[in-house]
């Protein structure tokens, strides 16, 4: 794997990641606002956050050639 492709998947990662925690995050905050366990809302945001993440963050590091 060339330099710079092994430095977009670090970047990739990084992002998808960085998604994942702020989903995390929000879906924790808005089980305490609705009385639902925090757990299970912040599993949902993870899930949330990393899919919605991943596609924008691989359109925008790798392009979208469409």
């Amino acid at each position: 794997m060339r330099l710079a492709t092994k430095r977009r998947v670090r970047l990739f990662v990084r992002v998808v990641l960085i998604g994942t925690l702020l989903g995390i995050a929000y879906g924790g905050l808005t089980g305490l606002v609705f009385n639902i366990p925090i757990f299970l809302r912040s599993l949902v945001g993870s899930i949330a956050g990393a899919v919605i993440a991943a596609p924008i963050a691989a359109m925008e590091i790798f392009g979208c050639s469409a």
